[in-house]
């Protein structure tokens, strides 16, 4: 079993922790940068933002968040266990919640989870990329491609879809016309042009 974690080292260990630098930041009125210089204030996570770009392709791969602790497809190799224990004990705490998610697929033809670590930060959710296992971890560029395929199979899919209602429908226009003109209304008759 392969294992991929996502660490950025100990943030906190890494950053000068300095009068100078406090004041600076205060002076600067950098808010964000506050909590990297104050001990008092939450966690900084040590492990990396979910990009976009990997969101996206992982949400295509795999659709299914199974909570953490409901997750039971397969064993969670140590590793994995451990990089959960460490992140709930930064984030289940001071106010601060973070909900851990193994995002998998329906059928198992991804064989690869991945451990998010979501966090509300106020009215946003910052995803933070944990862990990946599996026997095979294929790399992100293999994902992405495999990603792309899925999501143009899914929207040709729409198209054809579309194209069968638009046939049906025309297929259909003479007895549509005489329903409506009996009716006296066009109400409840639509085409759907949603794709």
């Amino acid at each position: 079993m392969q294992v991929e974690t996502y660490e950025v080292g100990e943030v906190t260990s890494t950053v000068e922790q300095s009068e100078e630098a406090k004041k600076l930041v205060a002076e600067l009125g950098l808010d964000e940068q506050e909590r990297f210089y104050a001990p008092d204030q939450p966690a900084v996570c040590p492990y990396r933002k979910m990009t976009a770009a990997e969101a996206f392709v992982y949400e295509q791969l795999l659709p299914v968040k199974t909570k953490f602790h409901k997750f039971g497809d397969e064993a969670i190799p140590l590793r994995v266990l451990q990089v959960a224990a460490h992140a709930l004990t930064l984030f289940d705490k001071d106010g601060v919640k973070g909900d851990l998610m193994v995002w998998h697929s329906r059928n198992a033809d991804i064989k690869d989870p991945l451990l998010v670590l979501s966090i509300q930060n106020g009215s946003t959710t910052e995803r933070f990329i944990l862990a990946r296992w599996g026997e095979i971890l294929e790399n992100f560029t293999t994902l992405t491609a495999k990603a792309k395929e899925l999501w143009k199979a899914e929207r040709i899919a729409e198209v054809a879809k579309g194209i069968s209602d638009l046939e049906t429908y025309r297929n259909s226009i003479d007895a549509i016309v005489e329903s409506v003109f009996a009716k006296g209304t066009s109400r409840g008759i639509y085409v759907s042009t949603a794709w």
